[in-house]
């Protein structure tokens, strides 16, 4: 085999749509979520040495400044003193002690927020701002009930509307069932899972019609890799709040959890530990907690410069020689503040000033061209809404520029501006760059997706799981290398694909922001053979797959929803296909009694069709890959298709430009 056919049987490997993941991937994933959403994933992808310095915590609401006199009614009225209730409450026995009464909220500025009340010998609340996962995810931990010295114990969290069911794989394999709640106006549901301590539940799984089972692994909450192992009893420094050092891979270090989700790390490694301050502190709502060096014995902080207050510091029950404590800070830190650290003679030894916190977007590099402003935005969250390109030199390709495209005006979990940049991608064929931006209020709130948009697009819709298209549009600036695209739509709105007119072609270019073809459960009936062993079957929503005895082979084929597979072909894209190892398969259009593909470098083979039996209007075929090929089997580019009627007359030949095409 040539070297030119050795590089070409990546092609139909390609079409499988079995991609493997480009190094950046995972990062381009998460800088097209907002920007204070993605730090909780962020944390949870850095080695824990790194974590040395200040942590932002992803937390609304306070740890409760709970006396011992307070109830729980009285934790509740002081929650929802800025917050409205959305839908109503429930109240369930935690198998741990107590009660833990579950609620959903909105924020000043709208953004959904789960609370929670643990009723114990003294209760704790708060409440939480929520990550946007209702496009990707059917369900997401929120919480446990998890304590030392408890037998069982409860995790929750929240599943959205179409959830039929939620389950859970515990450590050792076992499989128990979990319970679904539904509060009356609730936005969401709740879910809840008990289990022995002694067999920690290592993922929850949720169940929703027509789809594979969706799984969600607890590192999600507690940011525990399945390495890192304890190194010491973890203790209660305040309401729901606990902290313990753990050993990891990066060595050793020091993980708060509050209510059993990760609320902040130190690395207790000496080059890293209380290196650039003898202080570290943590804010959470209207508390504060941290660690500190031996020799700091009071803590003290004055807010905006004029509140202030101060907490005593206590020795670690580890031996580690450090100190902890926990600190009113009612208030909030956002006005700026002033930490000082007090030695047991009550001698000042420390301190810093911090700025109060400015409403700024991040810098991603540098702006090419005019700001775009999406229309009737101006009451939109922190809106308008506004788009911009930037340029930013990659930090491992010196002479290459990538660009990306930002957004401002939105609001984010935690009910602060919701900004932040993705890739921009507007001259790849097959790239395709998506963002979203939301605003709350008023009720139900306003979703917008947004992306770079190619020159030869000529309109764009966004598509509901039943067919339905929302119409949206494009903004253009002086300057700016591209176009953008944006849809409005309303939020908790499930957008199943993004679909783009492309100028003098009659196919329009599909980009599913929902891929139900890769976890969908087949529909009733028979697979319907084709040659050389392999099978047809069509699932749920249209979606063709191929298996080969009772292994599924690669590759998928999955219409715009509402659509039908005959909408995937055209005079200018005649055939869908898929190679696996020697064998060859997918569908064309209709008249076509044989299909034949040719290499570059010499060497044919050819595939009967036979009709669909599902009136998609289009006919199956599956055959050996050419011999001339060799073992690595067919490969792009040079690969020529042609289409032979029953007479053995062309009717369509078909010369693909790239690998996914």
């Amino acid at each position: 085999m040539n070297d030119l056919e050795q590089r070409l049987r990546s092609a139909l490997d390609a079409r499988a749509r079995t991609f493997e993941a480009s190094p950046d991937a995972w990062q381009r994933v998460r800088e097209r979520e907002p920007r204070r959403s993605r730090a909780r994933w962020v944390l949870a992808a850095l080695p824990v040495a790194l974590l040395a310095v200040f942590v932002p915590i992803l937390l609304t609401g306070g740890l409760g400044r709970n006396s011992a006199a307070d109830g729980a009614d009285d934790i509740y009225r002081r929650l929802m003193a800025d917050r409205t209730p959305a839908g109503e409450s429930v109240t369930l026995d935690d198998p741990a002690g107590g009660k833990l009464r579950l609620w959903f909220a909105r924020g000043e500025m709208g953004q959904p927020v789960l609370c929670y009340i643990a009723e114990r010998a003294q209760p704790y609340g708060a409440c939480d701002g929520m990550i946007d996962t209702m496009s990707t995810r059917s369900g997401w931990f929120e919480g446990s009930t998890a304590r030392d010295g408890a037998s069982r114990v409860m995790d929750y969290g929240v599943a959205r509307q179409g959830v039929e069911r939620v389950g859970a794989v515990t450590k050792s394999g076992k499989k128990i069932s979990g319970t679904l709640l539904r509060p009356q106006g609730a936005p969401f549901l709740l879910w809840t899972v008990t289990y022995a301590a002694q067999d920690p539940v290592s993922k929850a799984v949720f169940t929703e019609p027509g789809r594979t089972d969706y799984e969600m692994p607890r590192s999600t909450l507690t940011m525990r890799s399945r390495d890192d192992q304890p190194a010491g009893k973890t203790i209660e420094v305040a309401g729901g709040l606990t902290v313990g050092p753990y050993k990891t891979k990066y060595g050793r270090a020091l993980v708060w959890l509050r209510q059993g989700k990760h609320a902040g790390s130190v690395s207790l490694e000496p080059q890293y530990l209380l290196k650039d301050a003898p202080v570290h502190l943590f804010p959470a709502g209207d508390r504060a907690y941290g660690a500190a060096r031996k020799d700091i014995a009071q803590i003290q902080l004055s807010v905006a410069g004029e509140r202030e207050t101060t907490a005593a510091t206590r020795s670690d029950p580890w031996g580690l020689g450090i100190v902890l404590f926990a600190i009113d800070a009612q208030e909030g830190l956002d006005a700026g503040y002033r930490l000082t650290a007090y030695d047991a003679a009550g001698k000042e030894v420390w301190h810093k000033d911090w700025a109060p916190r400015q409403r700024t977007q991040p810098n991603y590099g540098t702006q090419i061209g005019g700001t775009m402003t999406v229309p009737s935005t101006e009451n939109f969250g922190y809106g308008p809404v506004r788009l911009r390109f930037v340029k930013e030199r990659p930090s491992n390709v010196k002479s290459a520029y990538n660009y990306m495209i930002c957004t401002s005006g939105g609001v984010g979990p935690e009910g602060d501006e919701n900004g932040g940049c993705g890739a921009a991608t507007f001259d790849d064929l097959n790239g395709f760059s998506h963002g979203t931006v939301h605003s709350f209020l008023p009720e139900p709130g306003t979703t917008i997706s947004y992306g770079s948009a190619r020159p030869d697009w000529e309109s764009v819709d966004a598509v509901l799981k039943d067919g339905t298209r929302i119409h949206g549009s494009f903004l253009s600036a002086p300057g700016a290398p591209a176009r953008a695209w944006y849809v409005k739509y309303p939020y908790g709105t499930q957008i199943a694909a993004h679909v783009f007119k492309v100028k003098g072609r009659q196919l329009e270019q599909v980009w599913h922001t929902r891929h139900d073809c890769w976890g969908a459960k087949p529909s009733q009936g028979r697979p319907h053979a084709l040659t050389r062993g392999i099978t047809a079957l069509l699932h749920v929503n249209n979606c063709l797959l191929f298996a080969k005895g009772s292994k599924r082979l690669p590759g998928y084929s999955e219409p715009v929803p509402g659509g039908k597979l005959r909408d995937i072909l055209a005079a200018e894209h005649p055939l869908e296909w898929v190679q696996h190892k020697t064998d060859w398969y997918g569908f064309t259009l209709p008249g076509t009694a044989r299909v034949e593909v040719a290499l570059k470098g010499g060497g044919t083979a050819t595939a009967d069709t036979v009709p669909d039996p599902w009136g998609q209007g289009v006919l199956l075929f599956a055959g050996a890959v050419p011999e001339k090929a060799g073992k690595p089997g067919i490969s792009w580019p040079g690969l020529r298709f042609t289409g032979y009627d029953a007479a053995g007359q062309v009717v369509w030949t078909y010369k693909p430009r790239s690998p996914l095409d």
